[in-house]
């Protein structure tokens, strides 16, 4: 499937929600504020090689709020890495944000299933530091950044009044990525001490499966 098919599909499906979800609500409209404790699932599919599965890779927090029987916001920390020592200096951390759109909407305390469509984006920085600790070594940087559109279908069901179990899966639309590599080598000529890469990519072949436990307060 070409790019452009990839493109059109996805507009589709956007202006398809839209459409979906312009209704009005009416019923109740209590407001919420919720914590959020995931783990997560790698899956991966590649033409050249076996599938790729990465179970209970790591675990995150985020938190959430909306309306009970409607839509909601949440914003999360996936990945958060500091390391700080003599031959090594790292930072890397993950955030993303989604819109959730609720599916069958209505306004019975009782459902205890929901669905819902989200929308949202995945920032990412990554930066690593090596100093020059001896006579034969140079500090060499490198850095990454990261941004995706992520698209999030998702199920809850409700395990008492205030305590949710949450499945949701969110894929990768679109992310672009920035590289750098920088070192301070003089036997390296000045023009090639510092590397730059970006790449794009569309509708990967991946995704990730998040399962966790909801508190609302």
């Amino acid at each position: 499937m070409n790019n452009t098919m990839k493109y059109l599909i996805f507009v589709t499906m956007v202006f398809s929600m839209s459409c979906s979800f312009a209704q009005k609500e009416e019923g109740l409209q209590t407001k919420f504020r919720a914590v959020r404790m995931y783990s997560h699932s790698d899956i991966q599919f590649d033409q050249n090689s076996f599938p790729f599965i990465n179970l209970l890779r790591t675990f995150s927090p985020s938190i959430s709020w909306g309306k009970e029987y409607g839509n909601f916001h949440e914003v999360g920390i996936q990945d958060v890495q500091i390391v700080l020592n003599d031959f090594w200096k790292s930072y890397r951390s993950t955030f993303n944000y989604s819109y959730n759109f609720r599916i069958g909407r209505g306004t019975s305390p009782d459902k205890k299933f929901k669905f819902y469509l989200g929308l949202g984006s995945q920032a990412g920085v990554d930066f690593q530091k090596i100093p020059s600790y001896s006579s034969s070594s140079f500090e060499s940087k490198n850095s990454s950044h990261s941004f995706s559109l992520m698209f999030t279908p998702r199920m809850t069901m409700r395990l008492s009044k205030n305590v949710l179990f949450d499945v949701n899966m969110p894929y990768r639309v679109y992310s672009t990525s920035r590289f750098s590599y920088t070192t301070d080598n003089p036997q390296v000529s000045a023009e090639d001490r510092t590397r730059v890469r970006k790449e794009s990519t569309t509708f990967p072949n991946q995704l990730t499966v998040r399962v966790g436990v909801v508190v609302k307060f």
